[in-house]
């Protein structure tokens, strides 16, 4: 068993603090209201900056999307060049209406929270959707700068062990299928949850989509069997109770909606050990550090980068991880300049004679240009070149 690393290159224009532009004077994304003028485009980099002053102002109001009522409380902050580090921020009163003043002309970003509600940025409908900056002139009053905030989905439930009392600590995850590393997914679609002293878990701040729950935890304990003592623990289990990910239940999940009773037990089992070597490029033996790292605990939305198991190859390259509980994993280590990494499935039987095969890497150059053939307009300092393992 040799391990492999594919790459694939990620290219990111990163234009500072917003995506996109509207076309068109007094245009208003879908999702908010109002008249606030949005940006006709980069401001070319061979003209003049204006000399900042703090005359100008954005303001609006914030309602909920569901009811129309006004949202108090919400917190409101402003993002621009203009400001440097400093960001501006506010908090609606009890019409849900705020105003920043003072502000210096230049390209802002717009976003709001509120507790129960999704995060927005002025522009967009839904998260993870581009949002609108705003070209901010000296003197320009943008007192419309409206929102309409979606309520926050909601999974909740109890993870119970086999016999059906409660676990406390336990990780549970909601996943949800979409583009990350360069291929369609199961990744955590927020950062993990721990259960409480009654095994309950909820999961909020969830988009309207499908979801699969899954849940983890480093517990093991010693039992014996047939007169002999064996390490268990709990493999990754997703709902209802399955170890694979194919039968883990679809869960649906509305703006504003709660779908409670996510219940289930995770499933316990042998943990094995992992025995391999550690070559370099050269076909020399390393002794470098080996680990695995369950898969499906980190995504674009955070997650919980734990380790299954690790062990230091000796200096003849063998490795052995020992109490490695059931699933699925990447094994991984690096020495020396040069990295592996090899996706692997942990049953009830160890696994020996992995050979882990390291690389030094890659250089790739080229040229980056728009849709249109020409070098982007935008500073180069706001590019950047990224690759990912996938």
């Amino acid at each position: 068993m040799t391990g492999h690393v594919r790459t694939v290159l990620v290219v990111a224009a990163v234009l500072a603090f917003g995506a996109g532009t509207a076309r068109g004077q007094n245009s208003i994304a879908p999702g908010t209201s109002g008249a606030a003028t949005s940006v006709q485009g980069a401001r070319p980099s061979n003209q003049p900056q204006p000399t900042p002053t703090s005359t100008a102002a954005i303001g609006g109001r914030i309602v909920a999307g569901d009811t129309g009522r006004p949202v108090r409380g919400a917190k409101v902050t402003l993002t621009s060049p203009a400001l440097g580090r400093e960001n501006r921020s506010t908090n609606t009163n009890v019409d849900g209406r705020y105003e920043i003043k003072a502000l210096p002309p230049g390209r802002y970003t717009v976003s709001v929270a509120r507790s129960g509600y999704l995060t927005l940025q002025y522009g967009q409908r839904r998260p993870l959707e581009q949002g609108t900056p705003l070209q901010l002139e000296d003197r320009q009053i943008l007192d419309k700068v409206d929102f309409a905030l979606p309520r926050m989905g909601v999974i909740s439930g109890r993870i119970t062990d086999e016999l059906g009392e409660p676990i406390e600590g336990v990780n549970v995850f909601a996943l949800r299928l979409q583009l990350w590393q360069g291929r369609r997914q199961w990744v955590p679609a927020s950062p993990a949850v721990r259960t409480d002293d009654a095994g309950q878990y909820r999961l909020i701040h969830l988009l309207p989509a499908t979801y699969a729950v899954m849940a983890t935890t480093t517990e093991t304990w010693i039992a014996m069997t047939n007169g002999k003592e064996e390490t268990l623990g709990y493999a990754p289990t997703y709902s209802p109770g399955s170890t694979e990910l194919a039968n883990a239940r679809r869960t649906i999940v509305a703006f504003g909606k709660e779908s409670s009773g996510n219940d289930f037990s995770l499933v316990p089992g042998r943990t094995v050990s992992v025995s391999g070597t550690v070559l370099d490029s050269h076909g020399a033996p390393l002794g470098a550090g080996v680990m695995v790292v369950p898969q499906g605990t980190l995504g674009p939305g955070g997650g919980i980068a734990s380790i299954g198991g690790n062990a230091t190859a000796t200096p003849d390259g063998r490795f052995t991880i020992q109490n490695v509980r059931p699933g699925n994993y990447i094994l991984q280590t690096a020495a020396s300049n040069e990295s592996a990494m090899l996706a692997l499935t942990v049953t009830d039987t160890d696994i020996t004679d992995v050979s882990l095969v390291t690389s030094s890497g890659w250089s790739v150059t080229g040229t980056i240009t728009t849709e249109g053939g020409a070098p982007p307009s935008v500073a180069r300092d706001r590019i950047r070149i990224v690759g990912a393992a996938v």
